[in-house]
């Protein structure tokens, strides 16, 4: 008899509990599907960023890492120019070279290179100018502008020698 009743408890318990999941599982937010879903139209906070007005300066930092397979030091004139899709590409000043004694590109060393050149809208394009027989060699080069997040990164691999001469190389992730 005891036995009978407990079946039935368990039995009310049970239906009670599987109840109580369908509501609470009915009233929530079903987050995860919709994630899964194709957001058509939608933008994210990154789309609705405003362009920088391209008659100012604006402020540029470019983290630079040589690759490990690049010399231990070099004296290659290294120059950066990078921009968006609409606007005259920003040109770093020259970073090192013979002629300056500003800054090295130490092998496998990260360096940080801070200047200012016209607004632009998000960067997606690099290219990299090197002078010199050192033969330097980047891993990746990533453009820090405090207006348009997050940073671009341009990864090189670190192993493809930068060709020497007056035409750039690098790339357009536009």
């Amino acid at each position: 008899m005891q036995i009978k009743y407990i079946n039935k408890i368990m039995k009310a318990l049970t239906s009670i509990i599987a109840f109580s999941i369908v509501v609470v599982f009915s009233q929530a937010t079903p987050t995860l599907l919709a994630r899964l879903k194709p957001q058509m139209n939608q933008f994210s906070a990154l789309d609705v960023l405003q362009p920088q007005n391209v008659n100012e300066h604006c402020f540029y930092k470019a983290v630079i890492r040589t690759g490990c397979l690049s010399p231990p030091h070099t004296k290659d004139r290294i120059t950066l120019s990078f921009g968006d899709d609409e606007h005259e590409p920003v040109f770093s000043p020259k970073m090192n070279g013979p002629d300056t004694d500003s800054t090295s590109f130490d092998q496998c060393m990260t360096t940080i290179i801070r200047f200012e050149g016209g607004c632009l809208d998000k960067i997606c394009k690099l290219n990299i100018f090197r002078k010199g027989s050192d033969g330097w060699m980047v891993d990746y080069i990533i453009i820090d502008d405090h207006k348009n997040y997050p940073s671009t990164i341009f990864n090189f691999g670190g192993r493809y020698k930068i060709p020497d001469g007056d035409v750039g190389y690098g790339l357009n992730l536009c």
